[in-house]
């Protein structure tokens, strides 16, 4: 779809990657956080789906690529967008797993409903900005929001059930349906159905 493609590059554009073969980096990353990835796939699935299906785009073009396969423009631009968002999110994981929780993947699951808000929001501010239309009364929401979960995970607070609820409804004063924001990991999720990878 266009929408996808377009927002794919939206994506590249706010994300400057320095490879030399990128392929071989991502297979090179993927053996260094195996460990972490599979903790998270096994025990913390709210969290997981945060790159569930990054991943699977991902093994995909990265086996066509070992397969010496011709990669289209867009499995360039999917792999490229996919790689750096997945970088990205394993970066602040492996910080929250290891220093927040001290390396307890049960803890960490218990938060990973407000760690994927977390990450939600995070996606929210880098698309608003990339689109320019990141005012500062929108970013100091987002960070209020951010800085509150992060005072939660650092100190181990109880979680209110309504809490996202409450989040949604302030990110939803500044923001519109006009805004065409999609999640990365729900992108991806329409990718990976579109090259029918189940």
């Amino acid at each position: 779809n266009d929408w996808q493609k377009g927002y794919i590059v939206v994506f590249l554009n706010r994300k400057e990657m320095i490879n030399m073969n990128i392929y071989d980096d991502y297979i090179k990353y993927i053996e260094e956080h195996n460990y972490l990835i599979k903790l998270i796939e096994n025990n913390a699935p709210s969290i997981y789906v945060l790159f569930e299906d990054v991943l699977a785009v991902l093994e995909y073009i990265s086996e066509e690529y070992k397969k010496g396969s011709k990669l289209e423009a867009d499995l360039k631009d999917f792999f490229d967008a996919g790689f750096g968002y997945l970088t990205s999110v394993m970066t602040d994981l492996k910080m929250m797993y290891e220093d927040y929780f001290k390396s307890d993947i049960i803890l960490l699951s218990k938060y990973g409903n407000i760690i994927t808000y977390f990450f939600y929001v995070e996606d929210l501010k880098c698309h608003l900005d990339a689109e320019e239309l990141l005012t500062k009364n929108k970013q100091k929401i987002i960070d209020d929001i951010q800085q509150e979960i992060e005072t939660i995970l650092v100190n181990k607070l109880e979680v209110s059930e309504d809490l996202t609820d409450k989040y949604e409804a302030k990110i939803s004063k500044i923001t519109s349906t006009k805004d065409n924001y999609h999640p990365i990991y729900t992108i991806f999720a329409l990718i990976r159905e579109e090259l029918n990878l189940f």
